[in-house]
């Protein structure tokens, strides 16, 4: 791409990728430790000179500006057309996929949670058709999701 220089790409998504690279085992600890030239370079995403448009959406803070579309959207619908709510993730390709992540595990994971109180024969569930219903997920409230109780701890649990 022309009139865009190494200097342009994101800082943070560089020491992102290394991060990656290093937890994932794929590439010798000697190949991170070049500057982000070399290291676009040893990736081969330059082309007579100049950054190929797969840096750019790897690297750069805003790849929106060069390739349109380069954004993930995220929707949960209910039943049939009925949009329920939405998010988007823009940024760099490593931005995207820790935020698409992070939203996918904390708001559109639906879980069956059952219920019974004591003493009662009867149970209750909430299902994946209403995830507007259902209690905060494990990272808002700060605990695991209950996946069934029929015990006193729930009764401690509903009752405060």
């Amino acid at each position: 791409m022309p009139n865009v220089a190494v200097e342009d790409l994101s800082a943070e998504a560089f020491k992102r990728f290394k991060a990656y690279a290093r937890n994932s085992d794929r590439m010798p600890q000697g190949s991170l430790s070049p500057g982000r030239a070399e290291l676009i370079e040893r990736l081969r995403l330059t082309e007579t000179g100049m950054l190929k448009r797969a840096a750019l959406l790897l690297f750069h803070e805003d790849p929106e500006r060069w390739v349109t579309g380069a954004w993930v959207k995220i929707g949960m619908f209910r039943g049939g057309a009925d949009l329920a709510f939405h998010d988007e993730a823009h940024g760099d390709l490593f931005t995207q996929m820790d935020k698409t992540l992070e939203l996918l595990h904390t708001k559109y994971m639906v879980e069956w949670i059952s219920y019974r109180a004591p003493g009662s024969r009867r149970s209750g569930t909430r299902s994946q058709e209403d995830p507007l219903s259902r209690p905060a997920s494990p990272a808002r409230r700060g605990g695991p999701t209950p996946t069934s109780c029929s015990t006193a701890a729930c009764a401690t649990r509903s009752r405060g």
